[in-house]
């Protein structure tokens, strides 16, 4: 199965796609999608509840952000047009991101047992905004992106799915904003336990 049919766009949903209520492992056919594929699409993965709760929230960061800009002339935007937002870990409005057992049972099947969320953070391009060219994540200070390539997988799936992938090594991109209202992102970042990597536990 080609990676390009990994995408939720109202038409072919492969098996290993398909959101299964109360899913905290991935399945074998998911682990090798995401071995095989370099990143897995999981749709639907947060109840509507959950999804509106935690879209409501981060609309308010999004307005409290842009009256801000607004407030300051000359203001420089880390990204032009594009929100982001680093999120408090402790926070229990974003429990739901941080503490997703299907998840942390992708990163450690990935990365090893025991990872834990290092971080969250909030890209939310407005309308009209939001495009970025093709690029792995480096360390700050390193980075590099190119133009769209012919087999580049544009993934489209309802609000509350979980996307997996390891940006260090998949070249991703975001796409510009067509909708009228901001697009919300949360981003999770994952690692070893803070005692085998020797660092300090987030807070």
């Amino acid at each position: 199965m080609s990676p390009a049919e990994n995408r939720v766009n109202g038409g072919h949903r492969p098996d290993y796609a398909q959101a299964v209520i109360g899913q905290t492992e991935l399945t074998d056919q998911q682990r090798r999608s995401l071995a095989d594929d370099g990143y897995l699409l999981v749709p639907s993965v947060l109840a509507a509840d959950v999804v509106g709760r935690l879209a409501t929230r981060l609309d308010d960061l999004v307005r409290a952000t842009v009256d801000k800009w607004d407030a300051t002339p000359g203001m420089r935007w880390e990204e032009a047009g594009v929100v982001r937002v680093r999120l408090d870990l402790g926070d229990p409005d974003f429990a739901a991101c941080a503490q997703n057992p299907l998840l942390l049972h992708a990163a450690d099947a990935v990365i090893g047992p025991g990872c834990e969320v290092d971080g969250l953070s909030l890209r939310a391009p407005l309308p009209g905004c939001g495009h970025q060219g093709l690029h792995p994540d480096f360390a700050p200070g390193h980075s590099t992106s190119g133009p769209s390539h012919p087999d580049e997988v544009k993934l489209i799936a309802p609000a509350g799915s979980l996307i997996l992938f390891n940006s260090a090594s998949l070249w991703h991109s975001g796409t510009l904003n067509y909708s009228p209202v901001p697009r919300l992102a949360v981003t999770a970042y994952l690692g070893p336990p803070a005692a085998q990597a020797g660092r300090e536990p987030s807070k």
